[in-house]
């Protein structure tokens, strides 16, 4: 039955799931094309995860890491890998959008968003009009990041602001401050005009 697949994965490493057949499930696996009807979707959006943050904030509950020294090399690979490893399964066709969330996705290396994308490009197709969404914290990025992230195919940013008040943003445990929101705002817009703040 497939739990004993799901132990054995759980057992190994995440690579196994290419290598599962219907001999080790006891019934078809996604992605199977020899075992399932083609289930094939048209057209999918995709999330990609960046779990990493600078600090915690007190409202936030989503999968995050607080970590100094990431290995941005290995996390390139694993965002590569994961997302082909996903559309094969899925056998989505066309993706229509992409949002990088997090964690602060801002955090990542624009060339690691411009990987990812490629891999959706090269293994499903995205869209010609596709959106491309990023989380950005309001600190530490500059300008400078804000235009290499457009330069590797990001064409919306989604800024964290979470409130114009100080007081507010210290109770939330964020770690910029309201002329750090103007600023960030306007750099957002000015790189991608497509900017929305939340």
């Amino acid at each position: 039955m497939l739990p004993a697949a799901l132990r054995k994965c759980r057992a190994g490493p995440v690579r196994c799931l290419s290598g599962l057949t219907c001999r080790d499930s006891g019934g078809p696996v996604p992605g199977d094309a020899s075992a399932t009807p083609s289930l094939q979707t048209e057209e999918a959006s995709l999330y990609v995860h960046w779990p990493y943050c600078l600090r915690r904030c007190s409202y936030c509950n989503f999968n995050k890491y607080i970590s100094r020294s990431v290995n941005h090399a290995a996390m390139a690979t694993c965002l590569r890998r994961e997302t082909e490893t996903l559309l094969r399964l899925s056998r989505v066709s066309r993706i229509t959008s992409v949002f990088f969330g997090g964690g602060t996705p801002s955090l990542a290396p624009p060339s690691t968003i411009a990987a990812v994308l490629e891999t959706v490009a090269r293994h499903a197709g995205l869209q010609d009009d596709a959106e491309v969404t990023l989380e950005v914290n309001p600190t530490p990025v500059g300008v400078a990041k804000l235009e290499d992230f457009h330069q590797a195919g990001v064409n919306r940013f989604s800024i964290g602001v979470q409130s114009l008040r100080d007081e507010d943003l210290r109770i939330l445990g964020r770690d910029h401050n309201f002329p750090a929101c103007l600023a960030h705002t306007g750099g957002g817009t000015a790189a991608v005009p497509r900017t929305c703040v939340c």
